[in-house]
This record gives structure tokens, C-alpha cells and sequence, in this order.
């Protein structure tokens, strides 16, 4: 059980270190023409024995013993989508060059990634502030008020204000723990579903609710970005563009991307000579697609994807930080919004209870 809780430790922290070490080991592999690239993996296991790397090479070296292909000894150890790019790449036989590929847009992808993280957490906090703000109120503020004002005057003279203000509080202090369960219900459930959740609302989800709208972007960015390269990198064997659909399917575990590949291979099914149309699955934005038209209408397909996929890297990261923005934006709005509106009325409570008190004691 340590074992296997120590090498879960390994795997997770190895994943924000990837980028980097495709990149390190492409460029040794480059440096070393003809060795073997268990040889290069022996050199890191030895080196970085005490660190992330090193633990992760070495199991990498035990793994190849028994399936003597490099894309097999890391299946489990790297992200799917990386496991079937580097597959595929292996079996085309241009495994050095795309691990430089791969580390490159890992590395730009997550400085993209962390800014949306970085924003989104901004908003959380905004969340979790109007949380306690209103937790104050309803469980303090709002009862104490209340329970003065019940023993100089007729509560329903304070009109609706009043109602709603005592109605809020109410439900809050009743059903708080609803309302908690909900919230995070619903975080979990969205967390699900955009990699699970296929059915018939999905695509609309994915041009309009946020979380949607980034796992597109993202997912897809890097499937496009990925088909690009195994169609351009070379090797003893150049990959056609079904072929290198097919590869990335045959690894990849993720269900969302899965089931664009499988309408993305339909339409190459029906209309085999078709450019960029094939991709109009909803993989991507409709505006990124539309530029994807554009670029075909005067280069073939293989000219195309990489163009593609270098515009994607350029698009994607601004897009999806466009899109947290307007989330974080909206959040403040409505949190400050929602706070001064009871912040506000508590004042106006006070201020028609002490008008009233002085009528009543005229």
C-alpha cells in the first residue's frame, strides 16, 4: 500500500514536470543519434535517483523490460492524450521529435492553464467571501434585528424589504446545509460531465457555459495540435490523416474526445475528400473552425493542419483567458451587487424601525 501510495505521489507530481523532461529527453535523444532510448532513460534513472524524474525513469525501465515499446512502458505515468500522441508518434518512427513537440505545447499550455487557474480561483474567493458575508447576516445580524424589532412594532409594517430580507434568513439558517450540498453537488457533477456527459445538450454546453466552453478548448486544441504534428513530423513512416486519428482514438481514454474522434471519422467516412468540414463536430469554436475553412480553401490538408495547430497554440490559451475573465468580471458584479443590496436594506431596516418607534411613542 505505500508502494503504490508512494508511486501515485510520483505520477501526480511528474505531471507538472513533463513538459519540460519531453523537451530535455528529445534534445538528448538528438545529441545521441543511434542510442537506444532505453540507454538515455538508464542516464536519468541514475542521475535523479532521489527525485521525481528519476523514480519515474526508472519504473519506465522496468516497464520496457516486459513491452519493449516506450509508449508502453508509460501507459498508466503520463496524461492519455499524451500516451496516444507518443504512440502513435513511436509507431510512425519519429518518437525523438515529437517528444520535443509534445513538451513544447505541454509547456505552453499549462502557462495558459495556470492563468485561467489563477483567475478562476480569484472568483472563488469573491464566492466564498459573499458566503460569509451572508452567513453573518443571517445567522447575527438579520435574527437580532428581528427579535428587537418584534417587541416595539408590528413586523409587517416594514413591508416587502422587510419580508425579504427576514425571508432570506430564514431559509439560510433552515437550509443551509441544502444549499452547501447543492453547490457542491453541482461542482462535482460539471466536473463529471465534461468528460463524460455525450448526450444531446453537450454541444450546445460547450458554446455557452464556461466550464464547457475551456474543456473544449483545451481537449481539443491539443487533439488538432497533436493530429497536426504526426501528419507533418516524418519519420520511416508518414502517418495519412486517418491514420493519425486512428492512432490518438486507439490510446485515448478520454470519452468527450472520444466521441468527437468517432464523428470526426464519420464525416472523413462520407465525404473522404473533404478538408477542414470534417472537423465541424463542435472539437472546436466555431470561430476558430470558420478560420480552419478559410485556411483550406487554398492549402491541402496536410499543409494545413500544421498551420492549424500553430494557430490553435496562439488562440486557444487567449480565448480561454478571455472567457475566465468575463467569468471573474461577472462574479465580482453580481457578489457586490448582492451585497450591497442586503448590506443596504439592513440599513433601511433600521431606518424604518426607528422612524417607526418614534410615531409609535408620539
Amino acid at each position: 500500500m505505500a508502494f503504490d501510495i508512494n508511486f501515485k505521489m510520483t505520477v501526480w507530481e511528474f505531471k507538472s514536470l513533463r513538459g519540460e523532461f519531453y523537451q530535455d529527453l528529445s534534445q538528448t535523444m538528438k545529441s545521441m543519434p543511434g542510442v537506444a532510448i532505453v540507454t538515455v532513460i538508464e542516464r536519468y534513472a541514475q542521475r535523479y535517483a532521489k527525485d521525481t524524474i528519476g523514480k519515474m525513469c526508472a519504473h519506465w525501465l522496468k516497464q520496457i523490460v516486459h513491452f519493449g515499446r516506450f509508449s508502453e512502458a508509460i501507459t498508466g505515468t503520463v496524461p492519455p492524450q499524451d500516451l496516444a500522441f507518443l504512440a502513435a508518434a513511436e509507431k510512425s518512427g519519429d518518437l525523438t521529435n515529437a517528444l520535443g513537440y509534445l513538451g513544447r505545447n505541454i509547456i505552453a499550455m499549462d502557462k495558459a492553464k495556470k492563468g485561467v487557474i489563477s483567475t478562476l480561483v480569484a472568483s472563488f474567493f469573491m464566492f466564498l467571501i459573499f458566503h460569509v458575508f451572508l452567513g453573518i447576516e443571517a445567522f447575527m445580524v438579520l435574527p437580532k434585528l428581528e427579535e428587537v424589532m418584534k417587541t416595539n412594532i408590528d413586523i409587517n409594517q416594514l413591508g416587502t424589504l422587510g419580508a425579504t430580507l427576514f425571508g432570506i434568513s430564514h431559509v439560510v439558517k433552515a437550509w443551509w446545509w441544502l444549499v452547501v450540498s447543492v453547490e457542491i453537488s453541482t461542482v462535482v457533477l460539471v466536473y463529471w460531465s465534461m468528460d463524460n456527459y455525450t448526450g444531446k445538450f453537450r454541444k450546445w454546453l460547450d458554446d455557452h457555459v464556461l466550464p464547457y466552453q475551456l474543456y473544449r478548448d483545451f481537449v481539443g486544441a491539443g487533439f488538432v495540435v497533436n493530429v497536426g504534428a504526426l501528419t507533418s513530423i516524418g519519420g520511416s513512416q508518414i502517418m495519412s490523416l486517418n491514420d493519425s486519428i486512428s492512432a490518438i482514438r486507439f490510446k485515448s481514454k478520454l470519452r468527450w474526445l472520444n466521441w468527437q474522434i468517432d464523428e470526426i471519422q464519420n464525416n472523413l467516412l462520407i465525404r473522404p475528400n473533404s478538408k477542414a468540414e470534417i472537423f465541424n463536430t463542435g472539437i472546436v469554436a466555431k470561430k476558430m473552425y470558420f478560420r480552419m475553412l478559410d485556411i483550406s480553401d487554398y492549402k491541402e490538408m496536410d499543409e494545413m493542419l500544421p498551420d492549424v495547430a500553430q494557430l490553435i497554440m496562439e488562440w486557444a490559451p487567449v480565448e480561454a483567458n478571455k472567457r475566465a475573465m468575463t467569468l471573474r468580471f461577472s462574479m465580482l458584479i453580481l457578489c457586490i451587487a448582492l451585497m450591497l443590496f442586503i448590506y443596504g436594506g439592513t440599513g433601511d431596516l433600521i431606518d424604518q424601525f426607528k422612524t417607526l418607534v418614534e410615531l409609535k411613542n408620539m
